[in-house]
C-alpha cells in the first residue's frame, strides 16, 4: 500500500512541477529560517551558562533616582562589594572588576600595544568564575600584586611560541608585572571578556592614590561588582537584605538617591542598563525572531495547503472511485498524510543545505560562531520536529475536511468546487491567502519603519560636529602633562581646524558623577551632576553652540580653575536665569579640596549618548589635572584624511615614542551604539523579502491553477470579443480584493508593534501615512506582477486551440 501511495505521489508531483517547486522551495527556505533562528536563540540563551554555580552568582546593579526619574547602571561603586561581604550573611564571596585601557609592552621584543580589556580584579575572581587556567596555579596566581594573568591569544600576540609564564610585561611604561599564568580565552558566550587580569591592589600602584580615595566614596570609578551566595535565597529575601544595608550602613545623603539590586549572572546578557560591560540583547527581540521564523514557516504551510487543495480538485474523480471501492476517510487521510510528510522530509533535507549555505553569512552579521551541528544540542531538533509534525498534520487534515464535505457521487460527476471561480471562492483558501499577506505586509511596514529610524539616527543633528572628527585615546602622561605643546604642534598641521581634549566619552566609562552645590540667586541646591572634564578649546572643537555667555578661553586665566559651562538641560533643571547670579562648588576628584567657580556659559543640548537616552543635565569644566584628559579631539578640514592622520601620528610619536597610536572617528563610534538595531533591521529586511517571495510564489501557483481551470471559459470569451485586458482583469480581480483586505488589516498591526518598538528611543522618527501607503503599494505591485504575469499568459492563449482541446 505504501509503495502504491509513493508512486501516486511522485506521479502527481511530476505532473504539477510548478506546484512541486513552489512547495519545496517555500517549505525548505522557511524551515532553514527556523533552523537558523532557533540556533541563534539557543546561542543567546546559552550566555554565561558555563560557570559553576552560576545560579548563585549575582551582579550588583545601581539605581539612581532624581526628581522621580530612575536610571539603572550595570556598574556600582568600589565600596558596595566589601559592605555586602561583611554585612550580608548569605554572601560567600565577592569580586570587583575595574576594566581599563592601558598600554602594554614587552621590552625584549619592543612591542607596545594599547589594550582595552585590561581588568583589575579581586583575588577570588578565579574562584567565583569558571574561566579555565591553562598554566599557573589558580589559587596563588593573583596573590602577588605584581602578578598578571594573560589569555592564550595575548600570550601568542606578545611571546609567540615562547612560554609566557615568568615573562615580564611593562604596563603604562613604568610598572612591571610578571606573567603568573595563562588563561584560556573567554568563551564567546561570556558577558565578561578580558585579555589581562591583575590584582585590584595594583590599581593604586598604576593610577595613584586617587583610586584609594575613590574607594571611600560612592561615585567614581564605576566597577562591576559580583557576589556569590552560599545558599538559595528568594528575590524578596535579597531585596529585604539590601534595603536593610542601605538604611543602616550607607550614608543617608547617598541612600536617599541610590539603591542597589542583584541581577543573576545568567540574566545579564539580557539586561539593558547603562555602563553594560558587554553588548546585550533584549529577550523580547529573541522571542520576536522565534515568532517571525514560525510565521514564515506557516506562510509556506498555507501555500502548501492552498496548492494541495487546488491539486486535489484535479483528482476528485480518483478520490470518488476510492471511496466507492470502499475507502474511508482514514484511508484517504493516510494517503494525504504520507504525501505531506514526504514533502516535509524532502524540504527538511533541502533546508539543511540552505542553512549550511547561509549560516556563515549570518555568523558574520551577528558576530556569532554558530555551527549547524548545534541543532542536535539542547533539544533544538526536538522543537523543530514538533513544529514540522504539527504542520504535517495540518497540511493533511485541512484537505481531508474539504473532501469530507462531499459525497462520492459529487466527485464522480467531476464536481466538488473549484478555487477562485467567477462566482464562488473557497473561504479556506481565501482566509489563508489573507493571513499570508497580513504577515508579509506587517513585516514590510516594520522593515520600512526600522530603516527610517536608523536613517533618522544617522542623520539627526546631534548638536556637535561628528563628521571628520578624529578621536585619539592617549592615556599617556608624557602627552597629557605637555598637552598645550601637543595642541600647538597638532594645530600647526595643514588640514586640522581645531584641537581639544576630553576626559572620556560616556560609551567608555559613563560620565563622571560629582556632588555639586549650585547657588542660584542665593538659593542653594545640592545635586549629583554628570560632568565632563575638558580642555579649554572643547566647544569649538566639537562644534557646540553657545546659547548664553561664553566658551572657555585661554585668554581668561581663571577659566582653568574657576569656570563651569552647563548644557541647556542643566540650566533648565536648576532654573538658571542670569549667569552672574550662579556659583558652583564641585567636589574635586583629585583632592579633598572642592572646585569653586562661576557659571560662564550655557551651550545648546548635544548628544554624547545613544538616542535611546534623553539628554541629561551636564556640566563641563576644565580638568584640574591633565592626566584625566584621555582623548584628544581633532577636527579635520582637509579631504586628504589619511595624510592628516599620518602627520598626527608623527607628532604624537615625537612626545611619546613608545606609545601605540590608536584612533577612531566620532561618527563611527556613534554608529556602534546602534549596532544591534542595525543588525535587527538587516534581518528584518531578509525576513520580509522571504515572506513576500513565499507568499507571492503561492499566489502564482494558485493563479496558475485557477487559469488552467478556466481555459475553456477564457477561449469562449475571446471568441466573443473580450480583450486581453478584460481577461486579465477577470482573472486577477478576486485575488487583488484579498490582497487589499490583507493590507487593510496589516496596517493597524504594523502601527501597533512599531510604536511599541519606538518606545525604546527617547528621540524617534515620526511615522507618516506614506510608510503604510508605500508598504501597501509595494505589496500590491509585487502581487500584481505575480498574478498579472500568469493571467497575461492565459489571456494570450489561442482560443481555437483551447476550445479544440476541451
Amino acid at each position: 500500500m505504501l509503495i502504491s501511495y509513493l508512486k501516486t505521489i511522485l506521479r502527481r508531483a511530476n505532473r504539477n512541477r510548478l506546484n512541486t517547486i513552489i512547495n519545496l522551495f517555500g517549505l525548505s527556505v522557511s524551515i532553514a529560517c527556523c533552523i537558523i533562528i532557533l540556533l541563534f536563540v539557543d546561542n543567546q540563551f546559552g550566555y554565561d551558562s558555563f560557570h559553576r554555580d552560576g545560579d548563585k552568582i549575582f551582579r550588583v546593579n545601581t539605581h539612581e533616582t532624581e526628581e522621580g526619574i530612575t536610571r539603572s547602571f550595570a556598574s556600582s561603586s568600589l565600596s558596595i562589594a566589601p559592605l555586602l561581604d561583611s554585612h550580608l550573611p548569605v554572601v560567600k564571596e565577592t569580586v570587583r572588576m575595574l576594566p581599563q585601557s592601558v598600554s602594554v609592552g614587552y621590552a625584549e621584543k619592543d612591542k607596545v600595544f594599547q589594550e582595552p580589556r585590561f581588568f583589575y580584579v579581586d583575588p577570588s575572581f578565579l574562584e567565583m568564575f569558571s574561566f579555565t587556567i591553562l598554566q599557573g596555579n589558580q589559587k596563588t596566581a593573583l596573590e602577588n600584586p605584581n602578578n598578571i594573568l594573560i589569555t592564550q591569544s595575548m600570550a601568542k600576540k606578545y611571546f609567540g611560541s615562547e612560554n609566557a609564564v615568568g615573562k615580564v610585561l611593562n604596563i603604562e611604561k613604568e610598572h612591571l608585572f610578571t606573567v603568573s599564568g595563562i588563561l584560556k580565552d573567554a568563551p564567546i558566550q561570556s558577558s565578561i571578556k578580558f585579555d589581562f587580569i591583575v590584582p585590584m591592589k595594583a590599581a593604586e600602584d598604576i593610577w595613584g592614590s586617587w583610586i584609594g580615595d575613590m574607594s571611600k566614596t560612592w561615585y567614581y570609578p564605576p566597577v562591576y561588582s559580583f557576589v556569590k551566595l552560599n545558599s538559595n535565597i528568594t528575590e524578596k529575601g535579597i531585596a529585604e537584605s539590601l534595603h536593610k544595608i542601605e538604611s543602616e550602613h550607607i550614608p543617608k545623603y547617598i541612600a536617599e538617591s541610590r539603591s542597589f539590586s542583584l541581577e543573576r549572572l545568567r540574566n545579564i546578557h539580557f539586561t539593558n542598563l547603562e555602563n553594560e560591560l558587554h553588548p546585550t540583547i533584549n529577550k523580547n527581540v529573541l522571542y520576536l525572531f522565534v515568532g517571525i521564523g514560525i510565521i514564515i514557516l506557516f506562510i509556506a504551510a498555507f501555500n502548501f495547503i492552498n496548492l494541495f487543495l487546488a491539486k486535489i480538485v484535479l483528482h476528485l474523480r480518483s478520490v470518488g472511485i476510492q471511496k466507492v471501492m470502499g475507502a474511508n476517510n482514514r484511508n484517504v487521510w493516510r494517503q494525504l498524510l504520507t504525501e505531506s510528510f514526504l514533502y516535509i522530509f524532502a524540504s527538511l533535507l533541502l533546508a539543511f543545505v540552505w542553512a549550511a549555505i547561509f549560516l556563515p553569512a549570518f555568523n558574520s552579521q551577528m558576530e556569532t560562531e554558530i555551527t549547524l551541528w548545534a541543532v542536535f544540542d539542547n533539544g533544538i531538533v526536538l522543537y523543530l520536529f514538533a513544529i514540522l509534525i504539527l504542520i504535517g498534520l495540518a497540511i493533511s487534515i485541512v484537505p481531508l475536511i474539504f473532501i469530507s464535505r462531499f459525497r462520492p457521487i459529487v466527485f464522480l460527476k467531476g464536481k466538488g468546487g473549484a478555487m477562485f471561480t467567477k462566482n464562488k471562492t473557497s473561504s479556506t483558501q481565501s482566509t489563508l491567502v489573507i493571513l499570508q499577506f497580513i504577515v508579509a505586509v506587517t513585516l514590510i511596514i516594520s522593515t520600512v519603519i526600522i530603516q527610517s529610524q536608523m536613517h533618522y539616527i544617522k542623520n539627526k543633528n546631534l548638536g556637535i560636529q561628528k563628521n571628520q572628527t578624529l578621536i585619539v585615546p592617549v592615556y599617556d602622561e608624557a602627552i597629557q602633562n605637555r598637552f598645550e605643546s601637543v595642541k600647538a604642534q597638532l594645530t600647526g598641521i595643514n588640514g586640522i581646524k581645531e584641537v581639544s581634549a576630553i576626559s572620556n566619552f560616556p560609551w567608555e566609562k559613563g560620565f563622571y558623577d560629582f556632588e555639586t552645590l549650585i547657588s542660584n540667586q542665593g538659593v542653594e541646591t545640592k545635586a549629583n551632576t554628570k560632568t565632563l572634564l575638558v580642555d579649554n578649546n572643547i566647544i569649538p572643537a566639537l562644534g557646540m553652540t553657545i546659547l548664553e555667555g561664553r566658551a572657555f578661553s585661554s585668554k581668561h586665566g581663571t577659566d582653568s580653575t574657576m569656570a563651569f559651562v552647563m548644557n541647556e538641560s542643566a540650566a533648565e533643571k536648576f532654573g538658571i536665569q542670569n549667569l552672574q547670579d550662579v556659583k558652583l562648588t564641585m567636589q574635586s576628584i583629585t583632592s579633598g579640596e572642592p572646585k569653586k567657580g562661576n557659571l560662564i556659559g550655557v551651550v545648546k543640548d548635544f548628544h554624547l549618548q545613544s538616542l535611546h537616552e534623553e539628554i541629561e543635565p551636564l556640566i563641563l569644566t576644565i580638568s584640574p589635572k591633565r592626566y584625566f584628559i584621555d582623548n584628544i579631539i581633532i577636527q579635520i578640514s582637509s579631504k586628504d584624511i589619511p595624510q592628516v592622520i599620518q602627520q598626527v601620528e608623527a607628532q604624537l610619536k615625537a612626545f611619546a615614542p613608545d606609545r601605540p597610536f590608536d584612533y577612531y572617528f566620532l561618527d563611527t563610534a556613534f554608529e556602534k551604539l546602534y549596532k544591534r538595531e542595525l543588525l535587527i533591521g538587516t534581518l528584518f529586511n531578509y525576513f520580509s523579502i522571504i515572506a513576500i517571495v513565499i507568499a507571492c510564489l503561492g499566489l502564482l501557483g494558485m493563479v496558475a491553477f485557477a487559469t488552467s481551470q478556466r481555459l475553456k471559459e477564457i477561449g469562449i470569451r475571446k471568441v466573443l470579443g473580450s480583450s486581453v485586458i478584460d481577461i486579465v482583469n477577470l482573472l486577477t480581480f478576486s485575488f487583488i480584493k484579498l490582497i487589499l483586505l490583507a493590507i487593510a488589516l496589516a496596517v493597524p498591526l504594523g502601527w501597533y508593534f512599531m510604536n511599541k518598538w519606538l518606545e525604546n528611543f527617547a528621540y524617534k522618527v515620526t511615522i507618516g501615512w506614506w510608510v503604510y501607503a508605500f508598504s501597501g503599494l509595494l505589496t500590491l505591485l509585487i502581487a500584481l506582477f505575480a498574478v498579472g504575469w500568469q493571467s497575461y499568459k492565459a489571456a494570450i492563449t489561442n482560443p481555437v486551440e483551447v476550445i479544440r482541446n476541451e
